[in-house]
């Protein structure tokens, strides 16, 4: 299943995945060992940065890719969505205030880029990565 995370509206969606390299650009079901028990793996776009480094990134978010940390489960070949507004209230109220918690915080680390809105175009997405690079290396 996938969430909101990779679309324009909060909506479940299926996935057809398979199980074949994860390459730039695609999108991936991640095994994410920071999330909580239960809900340790989501779909996020495996991007690369100008400087070839690579990130898991969703509209609210990139976190720098860790090798052996963040372990690829499939890849995503298509995914078929719901109408929107499908994701069962508890769930959509707990996802949006967590995003808030994660924008309202802003962490002050050099492998984390919380966008200020939404973003689904990939090289949006890199370009913000980019400046978020520059500004913790000067």
């Amino acid at each position: 299943m996938v969430g909101d995370c990779v679309s324009d509206e909060e909506r479940m969606a299926l996935a057809y995945i398979e199980h074949e390299p994860i390459h730039p650009g695609d999108l991936g079901i991640w095994f994410m060992p920071s999330l909580e028990k239960g809900e340790q793996y989501a779909s996020k776009w495996l991007l690369e940065d100008s400087s070839g480094e690579f990130w898991l990134a969703c509209k609210y978010f990139a976190v720098r890719f860790l090798v052996g940390y963040h372990i690829p489960i499939a890849r995503v070949v298509a995914v078929v969505s719901g109408d929107p507004g499908t994701l069962d209230a508890e769930l959509s109220a707990r996802m949006a205030s967590e995003v808030s918690d994660l924008r309202a915080s802003h962490p002050k680390r050099a492998d984390l880029v919380v966008f200020d809105e939404p973003v689904l175009d990939h090289r949006v997405i890199v370009a913000a990565i980019d400046e978020h690079r520059r500004h913790w290396s000067s």
